[in-house]
């Protein structure tokens, strides 16, 4: 496409960009974020890679930065399996704190 056509082409885009409101395009951006941290967490989610680990105390309060130290450690400690959380894409409890009881939620 020559630099004339495309000069032209964004020429008429220009009027439709700015009759868009700025919260709109915002709002929409922010939902296409959403949308693909989503799917991204879905995708992680049914790898076949992911490991089930059974028996490993929770907390009301622990964060991701936590389980996953446990899990390093349970490694270490039970497993003899020296890890880093390079190693590890993400840690994560499986179904609510009361219904957890330490192990995964199967359904």
């Amino acid at each position: 496409m020559s630099l004339k056509k495309k000069f032209y082409t964004n020429q008429r885009k220009s009027p439709l960009l700015e009759s868009l409101p700025t919260s709109e395009i915002v709002s929409l951006s922010s939902e296409i974020k959403q949308l693909a941290d989503k799917c991204d967490d879905a995708e992680n989610r049914l790898r076949r890679s992911n490991l089930l680990f059974f028996g490993i105390k929770d907390e009301n309060t622990e964060t991701w930065a936590e389980s996953e130290a446990k899990i390093i450690s349970f490694c270490a400690t039970n497993l003899e399996m020296n890890i880093t959380d390079a190693g590890i894409e993400r840690t994560h409890r499986l179904g609510s704190l009361l219904r957890r009881q330490n192990a995964p939620n199967h359904r």
